[in-house]
């Protein structure tokens, strides 16, 4: 346990240098975020199963269900997910790059980048000591994912209705009171973090003008 508390606290100290840009303020003036999820035909894929007519409202506190619905409710450009899951269930469109990964054989955990069409999007971490063959990367379950804002236009991700576009009032109005949070780095970047366990928790790096610039969820590895 030990183990993975600090390679949790590394992982997310490590987000914050590669990120770069900055989320948009959100126009809408609802404070609740609130995620529906789609529909879903007989021959879909198994993991949009828990998403099938249903909608979820946020009413500004975070227990095991709404974590719950967090994990199970991921959208990255129109491929809905749940965690913990595989490169091959994000579909084709996704890939790790050329970039080198961020490799720790201490606490046993490997950071790669995480891109959408050739554009970088976010990061993906995996629980093992080693750079991954092309067959484990398609195929070994990553157990924290983050989104940022890499780019101006990239507004087609949603980790069960939280996006880029939002605000920390909104995300505190939804969620309540952080877990925890820190304060701002001499880059005016902080973070807060919503979790049932360290293993178990949802993260938003936000700006000094409180915009989202990140959102990096984790499940408990297996």
């Amino acid at each position: 346990m030990k183990k993975q508390v600090i390679a949790t606290f590394l992982a997310l100290m490590l987000t914050v240098p590669l990120m770069s840009g900055c989320g948009k303020q959100s126009e809408q003036p609802d404070s609740a975020i609130e995620s529906t999820a789609a529909e879903t035909s007989a021959a879909a894929d198994t993991t949009d199963s828990a998403q099938e007519d249903e909608t979820f409202t946020y009413d500004g506190t975070f227990n095991e269900e709404v974590f719950q619905h967090i994990t199970q409710n991921i959208e990255l450009f129109g491929h809905k997910v749940s965690m913990p899951c595989t490169l091959a269930d994000l579909g084709e469109e996704f890939s790790t790059g050329e970039d080198n990964p961020y490799v720790d054989t201490e606490y046993s955990f490997v950071i790669y980048s995480l891109y959408f069409n050739e554009q970088q999007i976010g990061q993906i971490t995996y629980n093992c000591d080693h750079e991954l063959s092309e067959t484990e990367l398609k195929t070994l379950s990553f157990y924290n994912l983050s989104v940022s804002q890499y780019t101006a236009d990239q507004n087609d991700s949603s980790i069960s209705g939280f996006t880029l576009q939002d605000t920390f009032q909104q995300v505190q109005d939804a969620l309540g009171t952080p877990t925890d949070a820190s304060g701002y780095n001499d880059n005016g970047k902080g973070y807060v973090r919503y979790a049932l366990t360290e293993s178990q928790n949802i993260s938003f790096f936000i700006n000094q003008d409180q915009s989202i610039r990140e959102i990096a969820v984790q499940v408990a590895s297996e």
